[in-house]
Parts: C-alpha cells; structure tokens; sequence
C-alpha cells in the first residue's frame, strides 16, 4: 500500500499542530517511507504529510557500503490528529 503523502513545511506543520511521527534519513523519499513503515506503529495508515529536513552530503564516504549516492535526505513525517479523532 503506497500513502498519499504531501509536501509541507516544517512552519505548516507546527501552525496546523501536526504530530510527528518520526525522522527517516535515506538516499530518496522512498527509502525515507520504508524506513519509517519499519520502525513507526501503522506507519502507512497514519502518515499524511512530509518536510524534506535537510540533504546530507557524504564527504567521508560513510555512507558508501550502503548506498554509491553522495547524498542523503532526512525526512520528518506527520499525520493530522485533529481529523482522526
């Protein structure tokens, strides 16, 4: 099952009172989600909106044994509480 997710702000998420449910970091968003559907409870039936927190550049090469991209994202994830309940 693939969510319908939409890209806010980190100000839109905090104005609109939005709960995070986690961070994620990989080399794209969908890595990022696959991460987040194995550590976050009903991660796919929750996960509504999505902030693109930072891009990181691998300088080191640390990240080179898990993926050959030079650069990762970091992903913070929300779901609207004021419409489930």
């Amino acid at each position: 099952m693939k969510p319908k997710l939409k890209q806010i702000t980190k100000d839109e998420a905090k104005k609109k009172g939005y709960k995070m449910l986690g961070q994620a970091m990989g080399v794209d968003l969908g890595h990022c989600i696959y991460e987040g559907a194995l550590h976050c409870r009903d991660f796919m039936k929750r996960v509504e909106y999505y902030v693109v927190k930072a891009y990181v550049k691998s300088e080191t090469g640390g990240h080179k044994f898990i993926t050959n991209k030079s650069q990762m994202m970091v992903v913070e994830f929300y779901e609207d509480c004021n419409q489930s309940q």
